[in-house]
């Protein structure tokens, strides 16, 4: 009798491949596993630190055209400060309580619109003495400006920009014709808790009163374990310490604010949280800081 070739496998080779085969897909499972972890955990810090370089970026263009005068408050909860939103020239500063004013040519003046009561319009006050030196001054916009007719500002009044009415504070207007002016608003960001988590929130004056909170970033680590550290430092990189009153003291002493960020995040695989930290240098206008590249 003819004997058929065997095909196949027998039940001996079956139990002897299956748990081989059962180990070396567990074995694999485990390593894509890990691997996920891995790429999860690194998606997870780099989202971090993107988003506190991003603060960063935005808080450093905020910083950048100021002078250390226009600091109002410094400390790790608290960072106030009175950031300029334009340059205008006066046309006009014959009206009590009010000054004409427009944009320089070839800008736009749509900013002006924005502009609202608890701003400040910052010029120079000349005195009767040619060879004294002109005198830093602001007055508190009371009323939202309005568009209002007539050409010519500057002081060869050239100037074709439509002009606009800017209600002021305190009686006569004291600016310099010849001088520009700069509106400034009160802004500060914040360190502060919402619930159980902290956050880093920036909010600017409505007259007498801050509009709401928005948050930038976070959640961060609580003020007591030094989610945000802030530093003043000067043109060397040495920390000036408390914030020089009052703000004639100031100037030249502040060259840059570094502003140091703990962002806590879950991790996959410890209970714990993970900090991530990001410190970045921000110089004030006209210093003679720079940044290494």
């Amino acid at each position: 009798m003819t004997r058929l070739p065997r095909t196949g496998t027998t039940l001996v080779e079956l139990l002897v491949a299956l748990p081989v085969a059962l180990l070396v897909a567990t074995a694999a499972t485990l390593l894509l596993l890990r691997i996920a972890r891995t790429v999860h955990a690194q998606s997870a810090r780099l989202a971090s630190s993107r988003e506190l370089r991003q603060v960063s970026v935005m808080l450093a263009g905020e910083l950048a055209p100021l002078r250390s005068e226009d600091l109002l408050v410094v400390s790790d909860t608290l960072l106030a400060f009175q950031s300029p939103l334009g340059v205008l020239l006066l046309c006009d500063r014959s009206a009590p309580h009010a000054v004409v004013v427009a944009v320089p040519d070839q800008s736009a003046d749509a900013w002006l619109a924005g502009v609202r009561p608890g701003d400040r319009v910052r010029g120079w006050q000349t005195t009767t003495t040619p060879v004294d030196t002109p005198v830093a001054t602001e007055r508190t916009v009371t009323a939202p400006p309005s568009v209002v007719g007539g050409t010519g500002c500057g002081t060869d009044r050239s100037t074709t920009s439509r002009r606009w009415r800017v209600p002021l504070d305190s009686g006569a207007v004291p600016f310099s014709p010849s001088g520009p002016l700069t509106v400034h608003r009160d802004v500060r960001y914040r360190h502060y808790r919402s619930g159980s988590a902290w956050w880093w929130g920036r909010q600017s004056r409505d007259g007498a009163v801050w509009d709401a909170i928005q948050p930038v970033a976070g959640p961060l680590q609580a003020a007591a374990l030094g989610g945000v550290r802030i530093r003043l430092l000067d043109a060397t990189g040495a920390p000036v310490g408390p914030l020089p009153a009052p703000a004639s003291n100031r100037r030249g002493r502040i060259a840059m604010a570094q502003v140091t960020f703990s962002h806590r995040r879950r991790a996959s695989r410890t209970p714990q949280p993970v900090i991530d930290t990001v410190t970045a240098v921000m110089p004030l206008r006209a210093t003679a800081y720079r940044q290494r590249p």
